[in-house]
């Protein structure tokens, strides 16, 4: 719990409070998801990095949101990061280097990137076997596509 304590006294620095109201003002106070003025907004992260403090990230790193759209945002932020771990765990147990590790699961955001921009139809097949032919042998792709299908199924 030390952590999430940490991380919203960091919330509560001039630095970030100046860096937000710098990102709702770029952003014209609307959600840059829905349009709407007349909800509580935020300021959200699209990626963490872990060293980073809020107010150290790059324009293009920082949206505003309205309090549902975040909500919905930090939900789906959630499933990914839980398919991560599924997949982080299987692969491990199958005994992938680290490096193949580190190149599937790289190579599996940019895909679910493209499923988010339409560009691949069928995450399940398409992730999976894009990710782990790029970083393996043709054997990993059987092996890795059981385990895509495991994890994201429930998707």
């Amino acid at each position: 719990m030390e952590k999430k304590d940490n991380y919203s006294e960091l919330l509560k620095d001039p630095r970030w409070q100046r860096r937000r109201l710098e990102i709702m003002q770029r952003d014209d106070f609307t959600c840059q998801h829905c349009g709407r003025k007349d909800r509580t907004l935020h300021v959200h992260h699209k990626r963490y990095v872990k060293q980073w403090k809020p107010w150290e990230y790059l324009d293009s790193d920082l949206i505003t949101l309205c309090d549902e759209c975040h909500q919905i945002e930090t939900d789906y932020n959630s499933d990914i990061y839980r398919v991560f771990s599924e997949l982080r765990e299987a692969f491990m147990v199958m005994g992938f280097s680290m490096q193949t590790l580190t190149t599937v699961l790289g190579l599996i955001q940019e895909a679910i990137t493209n499923v988010e921009n339409a560009k691949i139809c069928n995450p399940a097949v398409d992730v999976i076997e894009y990710a782990v032919g790029c970083a393996g042998t043709n054997s990993d792709v059987s092996a890795a596509k059981e385990i895509g299908y495991g994890c994201l199924r429930d998707q």
